[in-house]
């Protein structure tokens, strides 16, 4: 197993990743097995009432034409495909499932509003573009930071630290202090998760790559043909809505101009622009409402620059002054004391508060109830039916439940089952209560989860008397989920080190670049791709000319400024999936996935040129190097990839006996010549 799928394996032992449940893995399981059909999908969606209507809502948003609104999840499952309908069971259910966590820096209500608007914008762009399909692009902005909330989940007070000193929101350069931290990256978990979910192969290499700066060789207009660039667009548009009153002028001007080049690149002119993104915030807002996650703001793409010139004029920020204006000093979120903020990010563990859910049909039952718990200075919440209860429940999160096993079609029973099914539902105590005297009803309420039961009517005093039982077994769980808790945490500091000790045991202390034994696991994974699938692979061997004169002539320690300095060039010049190594002395490898000869030799001319311009200087020495390069690509008259390594070998001696500084190559069962 590769290093970086043996690090992220860790995280799902680990048993904190953020997953679905209920309906959303039930739906995940029968669309993994062989023959599932419309009808078993759809009966499964019909057992969770809230997911029925955020289906039928996002099917109607997604619909083109005069297609005729549709009511029934039948009609939206031909609409959208089963794939479609599965991943947006499965996006809702992780919004409905980590609404809070532990990390007490991390901002769930913002991070979901923003996955939010990332998705109504994806979405729209979506249908305007004809990039990918609408509504599985939606489920692609909702997920696309799912590992932000991961790493929260995984590693919370080191995350919290984390956030204390960096603002998550400016990607790439977050990525570093995560992979600093954790020896990996938000992108890395979330195309993880994405793939052990069974969610499309472009979803995850989007995810990958959206963060990183687009490159393109087009004219600046160029319209967005991949769902890449429908991501990254998606993200401006949420960065903007987004926005907070203290951003900097940079920061305004650089969204002006990147929303006026993405209105040249949807071909629209100003106002059908403003009209488009101003369609897309009322969809995040109704989104909000459905899903019960705070929106606010009002974005208007057209005051981008005016909102640039006050913030100047606020902040005396200068013209062409690079400043992110708002840091973690200035987030109210973060000004507040830790214990505050650990509080109102509502930890699972203990930190519920009391708070007591009453679910009963009959009015004066309730007010009964309700007088008879704030006695005992209970913070008491009251429901009628099953759909408010459930709603309720999930937004304050009462650490104890009374749930009336009377409530009319079984809603009692039925609201008992789905609380059970949810994280934050199975820490509740739930306490049911009946007319009824029957054993069946009592032994059902048990069947489906209960913890206690009381059969109408009741002495106030007993009920109380259950209440404080009750508070004394939920101490004893946050207790052992306490201790249980020090232990993952400890589990994970050494999964950390673990990972730490491998990168370094993967890394060329000197250089900071790939050693040789990273060298031999990406060619052997590359060679055995080209074996089964015949996915094309080259790599370029670079021998530094005459170092052994620097070496002479100013000394090792010099020599070593120059190997370092010379290694972070090339580093620079190469794409981020090709992997340079040093393989001893003065002499890289760089391994390139899935390109032809053709490209390798255009990426080795570049290499050349890149180190033959670059300028070291440093203690006793001024000046630059050059190299000498063979280029090989893997062909069917290589029996192993050793051959590969010796026909790149056989290139870069024959570059140096022509005089070196240039690059040949070396063709099937052939000898090396120029590039």
């Amino acid at each position: 197993m590769p290093a970086e799928q043996k690090n992220l394996e860790e995280l799902r032992v680990s048993g904190r990743l953020p997953s679905p449940s209920g309906v959303g893995l039930q739906i995940m399981r029968l669309t993994q097995e062989e023959g599932h059909s419309a009808r078993e999908i759809g009966q499964a969606i019909l057992g969770d009432p809230a997911l029925t209507g955020r289906l039928l809502k996002l099917a109607n948003s997604a619909r083109s034409g005069f297609v005729q609104p549709i009511s029934t999840v039948s009609e939206a499952i031909i609409r959208l495909g089963i794939r479609t309908v599965r991943n947006v069971a499965l996006g809702f259910s992780l919004v409905t499932e980590n609404r809070h966590g532990f990390c007490a820096g991390f901002d769930y209500d913002r991070f979901w509003a923003r996955s939010l608007a990332r998705a109504s914008a994806c979405q729209a762009l979506s249908r305007q573009t004809g990039v990918g399909v609408p509504a599985e692009m939606y489920v692609l902005g909702l997920l696309s930071g799912i590992g932000h909330l991961a790493l929260a989940s995984v590693h919370p007070d080191r995350y919290a630290k984390l956030l204390s000193q960096h603002d998550s929101e400016i990607g790439t350069e977050f990525s570093r202090y995560e992979r600093r931290e954790f020896e990996l990256d938000h992108t890395e978990v979330a195309s993880f998760m994405l793939q052990d979910w069974g969610l499309p192969e472009d979803f995850r290499n989007a995810v990958l790559t959206y963060e990183r700066p687009a490159k393109s060789n087009g004219p600046r207009s160029h319209p967005i043909e991949n769902i890449p660039e429908l991501l990254r667009a998606a993200t401006l548009v949420s960065d903007v809505m987004l926005a907070r009153d203290n951003e900097g002028a940079v920061v305004w001007n650089r969204w002006a101009v990147s929303i006026e080049k993405l209105s040249r690149r949807l071909r629209m002119e100003p106002e059908p622009f403003h009209a488009f993104g101003a369609q897309i915030f009322v969809e995040w807002r109704e989104w909000g409402e459905v899903l019960g996650i705070p929106t606010q703001g009002e974005p208007d793409f057209r005051r981008l620059r005016k909102r640039a010139r006050e913030a100047r004029k606020r902040d005396g920020v200068q013209a062409g002054q690079a400043r992110r204006s708002h840091s973690a000093d200035s987030d109210p979120q973060r000004d507040k004391p830790e214990q505050q903020r650990y509080e109102l990010g509502v930890s699972l563990c203990g930190k519920f508060g009391r708070g007591v859910l009453v679910v009963d049909g009959d009015a004066g039952d309730r007010e009964s109830l309700s007088e008879s718990l704030k006695s005992a200075e209970h913070a008491v919440y009251t429901a009628d039916c099953y759909e408010t209860a459930s709603e309720c429940a999930l937004r304050e999160l009462p650490r104890i439940v009374l749930i009336d096993c009377d409530l009319p079609d079984g809603q009692g029973l039925k609201l008992l089952k789905g609380l059970r099914e949810t994280k934050e539902g199975q820490h509740m105590y739930v306490l049911t209560t009946s007319k009824d005297k029957d054993a069946d009803i009592e032994c059902e309420a048990f069947d489906a989860g209960a913890n206690d039961h009381l059969t109408k009517p009741f002495n106030p005093r007993v009920l109380l008397a259950r209440i404080k039982a009750a508070n004394s077994v939920i101490q004893l769980q946050d207790q052992e989920e306490k201790e249980r808790t020090e232990v993952e945490e400890a589990h994970a500091e050494l999964t950390i080190q673990r990972r730490r000790v491998s990168r370094m045991a993967r890394t060329d202390p000197l250089t900071g670049v790939h050693n040789r034994q990273a060298m031999m696991e990406g060619i052997g994974r590359c060679w055995n791709t080209w074996v089964r699938k015949e996915i094309p692979f080259s790599v370029i061997l670079i021998d530094i000319d005459h170092f052994k004169v620097v070496n002479d002539e100013n000394g090792h320690d010099v020599g070593d400024v120059v190997l370092r300095e010379t290694a972070h060039a090339m580093r620079r010049t190469l794409r981020e999936e090709e992997e340079l190594c040093r393989i001893g002395g003065e002499e890289f490898l760089v391994v390139c996935p899935a390109t032809t000869l053709e490209e390798a030799t255009a990426c080795a001319e570049r290499l050349r040129e890149t180190i033959a311009t670059n300028v070291i200087r440093c203690k006793g020495f001024h000046g630059s190097v050059t190299l000498s390069l063979g280029v090989a690509s893997a062909g069917r008259w290589m029996q192993t990839f050793d051959h590969l390594l010796k026909a790149a070998d056989q290139g870069a001696y024959a570059a140096k006996d022509a005089g070196r500084n240039c690059v040949f190559i070396a063709p099937e069962g052939g000898r090396a010549i120029p590039a």
